[in-house]
């Protein structure tokens, strides 16, 4: 008997191609799938991390930036500058009145002299910050150097045609007869009237005059300001490069006027 070689035969199915199909999803199934899943993990990651990072750095630039500023900018300080003692007071000169006559110009360098009034021996004092930031100026104190008796030899030549006075902020200050310190008091009228503390910057300065009392003595003194900054006590000095500011009393030594120079 001969076998149909057209008939067809069914095979069975490829396990490993079954096992490969996705299984099928039935429409009311709502879990995702592992693929959907790991897709959208690098959104939600980024979604975390830039706003993080966003809010990290800005808040730590402007700090770092502060910190960079401060690290640069100059330390606080007090300027303060003075022309020394003046006034329209007697002068002290070691020449003599003929030796004076000689030389007029002379008188005008010489030591300022205490005196009881109407003008007085003063020193201006400005106060102005070196940078931008306040200072609160706290006190003033005069320190006397040194301390001798008034010379027995030269001239002491008056001043004539003094000016009017100005409205000032003016603290006064008898000098001890020793080597010494002592804090001079306010003596201003009105607004002018109000002593320390002082707030001070580099665009609004204040200027202090300081009267010397008379003392019958020969002293070199030296003018110390106390000021304070972010919380730190600090001190500033005008002592004329060291050398101290020098005024005296009369004593018993000859006193002229300007115009005995010119007869």
């Amino acid at each position: 008997m001969s076998t149909d070689s057209s008939a067809s035969t069914t095979s069975a199915p490829d396990d490993s191609q079954s096992a490969a199909a996705p299984a099928a999803r039935t429409s009311g199934d709502t879990t995702p799938s592992n693929d959907s899943a790991t897709a959208n993990k690098p959104w939600w990651v980024l979604q975390l991390v830039i706003p993080a990072a966003l809010i990290l750095v800005g808040t730590a630039v402007p700090s770092i930036w502060g910190w960079v500023g401060e690290a640069m900018s100059e330390p606080p300080d007090l300027k303060i500058a003075s022309l020394g003692p003046d006034g329209c007071v007697p002068r002290y000169s070691e020449s003599n009145l003929s030796e004076l006559k000689a030389d007029p110009a002379h008188v005008g360098t010489g030591v300022p002299v205490l005196t009881n009034g109407p003008e007085y021996v003063e020193m201006p004092i400005t106060l102005q910050a070196a940078t931008d930031q306040a200072i609160v100026v706290t006190g003033m104190t005069l320190n006397v150097m040194s301390s001798k008796a008034v010379p027995k030899r030269g001239t002491i030549i008056r001043s004539t045609d003094c000016g009017g006075g100005v409205d000032e902020r003016l603290y006064e200050v008898t000098p001890p007869p020793v080597a010494s310190a002592v804090q001079p008091r306010i003596v201003g009228r009105g607004a002018n009237g109000v002593g320390f503390p002082y707030k001070v910057t580099s665009g609004d300065p204040e200027q202090l005059t300081l009267r010397l009392n008379p003392v019958e003595r020969d002293i070199h003194f030296s003018v110390t300001i106390t000021w304070v900054s972010d919380g730190e006590i600090h001190t500033s000095k005008l002592d004329n490069e060291g050398r101290g500011y020098r005024v005296m009393g009369a004593g018993n030594l000859p006193q002229y006027s300007e115009k005995d120079l010119h007869q």
